[in-house]
């Protein structure tokens, strides 16, 4: 029998594959003459998989106990697969991509990053995406979400972080 957790945890696990993979086709629309090029492909595919948490595969292999990558709670933890983003998604074509390598690396080591710089590169980050998705297949993207909390009461809830 699948209970609220069980199905809590089914549903997270489709968002976060689907993210995964939907980030990889997307970047590969986006930077189409790149991935033409074998050694080029190489690179966008390994900053592609600098996004998510782990050894960065596109898929996850056993549930997480705790948010992590794009949504994990605490900025510190969070902000290096934010600035992973924000380098992959720098070259796409356009000028809000121009704005995201404009504001510059998060993680360069004259520059102490604070909470509110993760934010703004998030806000120049979130609309990007979904709009380039959008523009590309037609339809909403999938985003990451926070994983399920453990209890049944809660286990119902799925909050997008992206």
């Amino acid at each position: 029998m699948l209970t609220p957790t069980i199905n809590s945890e089914i549903v997270w696990d489709l968002f976060e594959h689907n993210f995964r993979l939907e980030l990889l086709a997307l970047d590969r629309c986006a930077m189409a003459e790149s991935w033409q090029v074998p050694m080029e492909a190489a690179i966008r595919d390994t900053l592609v998989r600098g996004v998510f948490p782990g050894d960065g595969g596109f898929l996850v292999g056993i549930m997480p106990t705790s948010n992590q990558g794009l949504a994990a709670e605490r900025w510190e933890d969070h902000l290096p697969f934010v600035e992973k983003l924000r380098k992959l998604m720098s070259d796409w074509p356009g000028e809000p991509a121009g704005k995201l390598k404009a504001i510059g690396a998060l993680d360069s080591v004259d520059f102490i990053p604070t909470p509110y710089d993760i934010e703004k590169v998030q806000r120049v980050i979130a609309p990007l995406y979904c709009q380039t998705f959008f523009d590309f297949f037609g339809r909403a993207a999938i985003t990451p979400h926070l994983i399920p909390a453990r209890s049944a009461s809660m286990a119902a809830s799925s909050s997008s972080v992206l």
